[in-house]
């Protein structure tokens, strides 16, 4: 059972015995009875049989170092995109969730908060092709599988701190429409760098190289997309699809290298150690360096009082730098005297 499984996930790095593996499941937070599901074209029962089983390991297996009693079930399936939007969610005011579909990624796994009974659960959904590569022969493939698994693990684990240190944060709502904007950016960037963090043991060894390569090219071509989309509001004079072609031009920036700046500082690393070249491109890019050197700042602290906090004020530093951002492309929020409610301006960068 032990056979080209990382040693990180197993204590020993020579193969255990049946009674050694029932050991360390033991231990497991993991709950015996989450449901896995599994949906798809597969070439026989043996193979469904057998990545399930898989699945439910190595779930099982990080549950020994982190905190899974939260899921309450696994889907598997071909039609990820659909498993998805059939989650029942049980939150009347959550955003809404699709799977992540643009010019610098497709995204094949997803553990979604679900409320039930007044507890927050966790449905982790995930693509079969990634089910696939647990059981397959390629030990990069099977890499990546166990390592976003694991980072799916993250999330669930997550959950579970923030059910405790944010109860009801999921399924509200924030009426205020300019810090309900800001709470969802620097919230969703905070779940993927602590879901990062808490998998970067199980990372494989080109992680960082290729995140910082798409963050370069991210990075490197901002200014020329956001600008397009405030030179389009001309065109069609639609305010707010001009403010969510922006975030994507400029927010998805510390969104995305959450997942980076996560996996290295779990690893005890800096940034300039592990993706030199992004480093690089940040200090060169003069509206960029303030603001990434405030994220990390507020991600570090942020982490340094995780599962002790006492509401959703931590995460105001964050937001103001998410403010800073979304200023630097040329999105800023405003009252005028007639009113208190909040407009979006445009103000176009010129450097």
């Amino acid at each position: 059972m032990t056979d080209n499984i990382p040693a990180d996930i197993i204590p020993q790095e020579d193969e255990l015995t049946d009674a050694e593996i029932s050991a360390f499941l033991a231990k497991s937070t993991f709950p015996v009875r989450v449901g896995v599901t599994i949906d798809g074209c597969f070439q026989s029962q043996e193979q469904v049989d057998e990545i399930m089983g898989s699945a439910n390991f190595f779930f099982r297996a990080f549950g020994v170092f982190l905190n899974l009693e939260g899921p309450e079930a696994v889907t598997i399936a071909d039609d990820y995109a659909g498993a998805i939007s059939k989650v029942e969610r049980g939150m009347e005011n959550a955003p809404a969730i699709s799977a992540t579909e643009d010019g610098f990624g497709n995204g094949l796994a997803m553990s979604i908060p679900v409320l039930r009974n007044g507890g927050l659960k966790t449905h982790i959904v995930f693509h079969s092709n990634l089910a696939r590569a647990l059981v397959c022969s390629d030990n990069d493939a099977r890499g990546i599988a166990i390592h976003t698994l694991a980072h799916e693990a993250g999330h669930a684990h997550d959950h579970e701190i923030e059910s405790l240190n944010l109860p009801g944060v999921y399924g509200s709502y924030i009426p205020d429409y300019k810090e309900g904007r800001l709470f969802l950016l620097a919230h969703k960037c905070w779940t993927e760098y602590i879901a990062s963090h808490l998998s970067s043991r199980w990372g494989t060894g080109d992680y960082c190289k290729s995140y910082s390569d798409m963050l370069c090219t991210m990075l490197s071509t901002a200014r020329e997309r956001g600008n397009a989309a405030l030179d389009r509001y001309r065109e069609h004079r639609d305010i707010l699809n001009v403010e969510r072609e922006v975030i994507d031009a400029y927010a998805l920036l510390l969104d995305r290298g959450s997942y980076l700046v996560g996996h290295i500082h779990g690893l005890g690393k800096s940034v300039l150690e592990m993706a030199p070249e992004f480093f690089s491109l940040v200090n060169e890019t003069a509206w960029f360096k303030p603001i990434f050197e405030r994220y990390e700042a507020n991600v570090r602290t942020l982490h340094e009082s995780y599962g002790k906090w006492s509401g959703i004020q931590v995460f105001e530093p964050l937001k103001q730098t998410f403010e800073s951002l979304l200023n630097a492309g040329g999105i800023f929020y405003y009252r005028t005297m007639m009113d208190d409610r909040w407009r979006i301006g445009l103000n176009k960068p010129r450097d």
